[in-house]
């Protein structure tokens, strides 16, 4: 009984893991974006857009990054931007295995 105990840890530690590796790489992609549109705060539109429940924030970003259009994009913001996409999904994916895990453990347990 106590080894589904930990294993059920790990999974929520997966799980963690996965929700902050997505966190941080939002952040890291709409602060690049904000930059490249010329918006004043790009740090505050990081924070808003990584704020809220069921996306709200990004919800409010995207609203009102549709004022700036994009004005110049570096190739290493284009490499960032890219590797920011691919970084999230891997957490999006962790936090999905995670729940898959524990979804069977419960399973197990009774």
């Amino acid at each position: 009984m106590n080894l589904k105990y930990a294993l059920l840890s790990i999974c929520v530690v997966l799980y963690l893991m996965g929700l902050i590796l997505t966190i941080c790489q939002v952040y890291r992609f709409t602060v690049i974006d904000a930059k490249t549109r010329g918006m004043k705060s790009p740090k505050a539109m990081g924070l808003l857009a990584t704020s809220g429940q069921g996306g709200g924030g990004m919800l409010l970003y995207l609203i009102k990054r549709k004022k700036y259009p994009v004005q110049s994009v570096s190739a290493q913001e284009k490499k960032s931007l890219r590797q920011s996409k691919i970084a999230a999904g891997i957490g999006v994916c962790i936090m999905l295995f995670s729940i898959a895990l524990v979804i069977v453990g419960l399973n197990l347990m009774f």
